[in-house]
């Protein structure tokens, strides 16, 4: 580099990660919780950002801010523009010695139920990768810039963004093996019917699935969670037989946690898909991630 002082026309880059930051909350509120900052703090640095800049970014509403259709273009760009400064300042400080972080984001029960028991051989594999795991609950919350990739429950249609299968779902009843009957029926019979809310399929359909037709009783109630890793843990200590998603009782399965006394599995066609953005640095960024990830499932 030249000794010549270079002059550039900048705003403040602080203003501009925080404009970036309302753009994709849609609320001050929400923008300053995601910063650690107040909400009057926000408002006071896209005012200020819009004074310098000559424009206005965002439309206020009563409850959240619209982005003008200047606003949506000039922070597009800069959204590009900070993605880039995040790569290359990460590979600098690679270059320098430093540990490379990679960010994952998935679901609680995925990481809880099959991400993290894997990440032990990762490190081993990688000592100078450091894997740092974001949960979310909700699948369209995904941005690459709080992660790298994600791994997110659907049917691969997310707009903007490359995915790829990487478990395929299958719905199946598993219980604690203290449930064991000789008849794996008198086990629905015999025991309470747990519910995961999340799951998108019921009793009813697999039992319709399974073609049988044997009425159980209080077939609707029983114990209902939110979370499928509540679910699982809830059967596992012998609580019930619940229906679960192939993918989250692996391990389960494997260690005799649980055991799947029907041999029909409803095939849903929804799973697990890791999503990356578009960016080709960012995908060439995680590309080793990504490829242990894929092996983790062959």
């Amino acid at each position: 580099m030249s000794g010549k002082v270079v002059k550039r026309k900048l705003p403040p880059f602080s203003s501009l990660a925080t404009a970036e930051s309302v753009a994709q909350e849609r609320t001050f509120t929400a923008a300053a919780e995601k910063l650690h900052v107040t909400p009057s703090a926000i408002s006071h640095q896209i005012r200020g950002l819009e004074e310098w800049l000559g424009f206005a970014l965002f439309l206020r509403d009563v409850r959240s801010v619209r982005v003008t259709e200047d606003g949506a273009a000039y922070l597009e760009k800069v959204s590009a523009i900070l993605n880039s400064l995040e790569t290359v300042t990460l590979e600098a400080m690679e270059q320098a010695g430093k540990q490379k972080q990679l960010r994952i984001q998935t679901t609680d029960s995925l990481a809880s139920r099959w991400l993290v028991s894997r990440l032990p051989s990762f490190q081993e594999k990688y000592p100078k990768l450091s894997v740092r795991i974001v949960t979310r609950e909700f699948t369209e919350a995904y941005r690459p810039t709080d992660a790298d990739i994600a791994i997110l429950y659907g049917r691969g249609e997310w707009t903007n963004f490359t995915s790829s299968l990487l478990l395929p779902e299958a719905i199946l009843p598993v219980c604690s093996p203290e449930l064991l009957y000789d008849d794996p029926i008198e086990i629905l019979h015999k025991n309470n019917l747990l519910h995961d809310d999340n799951l998108g399929t019921t009793w009813d359909d697999w039992l319709s699935f399974a073609g049988l037709k044997a009425p159980l009783i209080n077939h609707e109630h029983g114990l209902h969670f939110n979370h499928s890793h509540l679910a699982l843990q809830a059967a596992e200590q012998g609580a019930g037989v619940v229906l679960a998603s192939l993918p989250l009782i692996i391990d389960a399965l494997d260690n005799n946690k649980l055991i799947a006394p029907f041999g029909q599995r409803l095939e849903t066609g929804f799973g697990y898909y890791i999503v990356q953005s578009l960016d080709v640095d960012q995908q060439k960024r995680s590309q080793t991630l990504v490829e242990w990830l894929n092996s983790c499932w062959e």
